[in-house]
């Protein structure tokens, strides 16, 4: 498939295949279709770095695989669906290249059991729902400007530091941190840098 000229997957077009192990995906390919590669359960490499042109990755997409490597420094990704990586495997990713990312959906990395790191792009202003619930192993984050927040982020994650780089004071506002037992301290750069320990848990 690498080497094909196709522009978008369809919703469910590899749904359930469980022979899938590695995904090449094509230069010219513009959009993954909802549910695309969902419960592929052997599926471990998505290499989505070869797909410069790539602005959509659909709901669900890539959800309950075992992708313990996913490559997304991809330019002009916009959107990420609800539930995109929903379950998966990955340890690692980096986002940080991907400057038009305006948008997190909701459960997007949720029960990401495995995830320790993710660096974000400084474009990003919207987190969903639910966005990183149950990630159990990622203990700390940096965001930027975030300035819209949907219930219960962090649900059931162990965080111990958290570090915001944005200005916009109604950040912290709402249904953000319950559940993250373990936050002990936050970084808030408003205009510097700025540390509040917490004095215990939230």
């Amino acid at each position: 498939m690498s080497q094909s000229t196709i522009e978008a997957l369809p919703d469910f077009c590899f749904y359930s295949r469980s022979g899938l192990r590695i995904v090449l995906l094509p230069k010219s390919l513009r959009r993954i279709g909802a549910r695309c590669f969902q419960n592929c359960g052997r599926l471990e490499t998505a290499d989505l770095s070869r797909c410069p042109n790539l602005t959509t990755i659909g709901a669900g997409a890539f959800g309950h695989c075992s992708l313990s490597d996913v490559s997304l420094p991809v330019k002009d990704l916009t959107e990420m669906g609800d539930s995109c990586f929903l379950g998966c495997g990955v340890a690692n990713l980096d986002l940080v290249n991907c400057r038009k990312l305006t948008a997190l959906g909701s459960w997007t990395f949720s029960n990401c059991v495995s995830l320790v790191s993710i660096r974000l792009p400084p474009s990003l202003r919207r987190v969903g729902a639910g966005c990183f619930a149950y990630c159990t192993k990622l203990k700390s984050a940096a965001f930027g400007e975030v300035v819209e927040w949907g219930e219960d982020p962090f649900v059931g994650c162990r965080f111990e530091e958290l570090t915001f780089l944005g200005g916009h004071g109604s950040l912290l506002g709402g249904r953000v941190f319950p559940g993250c037992a373990r936050l002990w301290s936050m970084t808030v750069s408003l205009c510097g840098r700025r540390t509040w320990p917490l004095g215990g848990p939230l």
